[in-house]
């Protein structure tokens, strides 16, 4: 029932079993299932609530040192501590529990290799690209690991090429030439390639490295040129073109379904998502419904859909002039700050009721559009690899309510995305713990990417200003290892501020001059 995300069903259960239970150590473990089944239910898995749920059942885990774990259970609540703890910002909790995690004895092989890599993933979120390529070395001597899955046989893999890939950025020193045949290597230092502009050196590497057509690797590369071609170089009918020829590639079977390239649904949407990128979104909504019924629960493909109705709607509402709900905007008066835009009273009348109106399947509309998109928010509530979908969800869902009239559920929307601008209201009021409570919320790993270093710098802002100035130099450390986005420009004058409360004139120093040395390069 868990796994098929029936959580009712599984919370049932669970709680039946609960009943006819003597043991403690069973109870407990129940509690601890049950807590994970209604964190999942509620999308709430990295919130803080699941952390004090599982506190409350572990109160071992509550010191801030060493934590004597006794038992197997033990081991894996500070395992899912210590994810939560990672996603949530909190590396330093996160490495303590892990080494905690580390110290039990006996530990399954399937927590073992979990711990192992968490700890490889929080080394190159750190920027250690050596001490991530020393722990995954070991892992990879190890004799549990020879009893690893293939998920994680996989996900070791792509952590070794991100590593080499961050090693030949930040040291010269080492030699990569001498593992030219290393395929990965070469599809991610492709993809380098292209988000750093240079397409046609991506294109001139995956070339070289194209293998026979009787390769499945052939399938990886094809997958690649298309994707290169359409998103970079904007050329859909080669894109299209690689994507049909990754497709005739035959795929022999395998021993689990795990172990595949990349099936032929997938390929089609990545066809699909060069065309909605490229603007041709009637085709790509085709595309995108084609592959609807293989994967119903993907929420990346339902947003795709409402993208494409929404960038159909408003090209045709900027060419026509007319809106397609006739829906008119009227100005009625001016501010200060600019204009104040409200819908005429007609409109409001008409949908006043806020009655949702019938959706007419795989047709372009704003109901259609808002449909997946609640269809999305439902699925990335129970997906943990989905949930950095939400500030998209969000935003989308508050347009389409807007041309849809339904302005109550816009602002719910809209609500859902304010949390800086919240906690910078609450700050000037002078409501410093409510503003931090504020930024608590808004969990950095599931913020669009443009705005982690700004919820990391005002939340040391605001731990500064209560005087804090041992957890604000802490908060403030993360921002160095935000590595692939922009750093809020303000961020300098912070550190050197705190430091200089905390008498480190040294350390203020050295940010000043490093921020001097930036300055000269750019």
């Amino acid at each position: 029932a868990f796994t098929k995300h029936n959580f009712i069903k599984c919370s049932e259960l669970l709680k039946k079993t609960l009943e006819e239970t003597e043991s403690e150590a069973e109870r407990r473990r129940l509690y601890a299932n049950l807590a994970l089944c209604e964190a999942k239910s509620k999308a709430q898995l990295f919130n803080a609530e699941y952390k004090t749920a599982l506190l409350n059942i572990f109160p071992m885990l509550k010191s801030d040192g060493d934590h004597n774990l006794s038992d197997h259970d033990e081991a894996i609540a500070a395992f899912n501590l210590a994810l939560n703890a990672f996603v949530r910002g909190n590396r330093r909790t996160c490495l303590v529990l892990l080494q905690s995690v580390m110290t039990v004895h006996p530990l399954s092989d399937t927590l073992f290799c979990s711990v192992s890599l968490l700890e490889i993933e929080v080394s190159l979120t750190l920027c250690q690209p050596k001490l991530a390529l020393k722990q995954a070395t070991r892992l990879r001597d190890s004799t549990t690991w020879r009893r690893a899955n293939v998920v994680q046989r996989d996900y070791l893999d792509c952590l070794e090429c991100r590593i080499r890939c961050r090693l030949a950025q930040t040291s010269s020193l080492i030699d990569f030439s001498s593992k030219p045949e290393l395929f990965h290597w070469c599809l991610i230092q492709s993809e380098f390639d292209m988000k750093n502009g240079n397409a046609t050196r991506a294109i001139n590497r995956l070339l070289k490295f194209r293998p026979s057509l009787q390769d499945e690797d052939r399938r990886l590369v094809d997958n690649a040129l298309g994707c290169v071609y359409a998103l970079s170089l904007k050329k859909i009918s080669l894109a299209e073109s690689y994507f049909r020829s990754a497709m005739l590639v035959r795929q022999d079977k395998r021993k689990s379904w795990q172990e595949s390239t990349i099936p032929r649904h997938c390929l089609i949407y990545h066809a699909a998502l060069a065309q909605l990128h490229c603007g041709h979104a009637k085709s790509a909504f085709t595309l995108f419904l084609s592959i609807l019924p293989f994967y119903p629960k993907q929420p990346r493909i339902w947003l795709r859909i409402a993208e494409c109705c929404i960038y159909t709607l408003t090209k045709q509402n900027g060419n026509d002039n007319v809106d397609t709900n006739e829906q008119h905007i009227e100005i009625v008066g001016t501010a200060q700050n600019g204009y104040v835009i409200l819908p005429s009273t007609s409109s409001k009348r008409e949908n006043s009721n806020n009655e949702v109106d019938e959706v007419r399947e795989n047709e372009i509309s704003w109901e259609y559009a808002a449909h997946c998109i609640r269809n999305a928010l439902i699925l990335t509530g129970t997906e943990r690899d989905c949930i950095y979908l939400l500030p998209w969800l969000y935003a989308a869902s508050s347009f389409i309510n807007l041309n849809l009239g339904r302005y109550g559920l816009a602002l719910k929307a809209a609500c859902q995305l304010a949390s800086l601008q919240q906690a910078e209201a609450l700050m000037l009021l002078d409501r410093l713990p409510e503003a931090i409570g504020c930024l608590t919320q808004a969990v950095p790993l599931q913020s669009m990417p443009s705005t982690i270093s700004a919820v990391i710098y005002n939340r040391a802002l605001l731990q500064a200003l209560s005087g804090n100035f041992h957890k604000s130099l802490t908060t403030f450390g993360l921002l160095g290892t935000q590595c692939d986005i922009t750093t809020v420009p303000e961020a300098v004058s912070l550190g050197v501020y705190i430091n200089m409360k905390l008498d480190k004139t040294d350390d203020a120093r050295c940010l000043l001059v490093q921020h001097m040395q930036k300055m000269k390069l750019s």
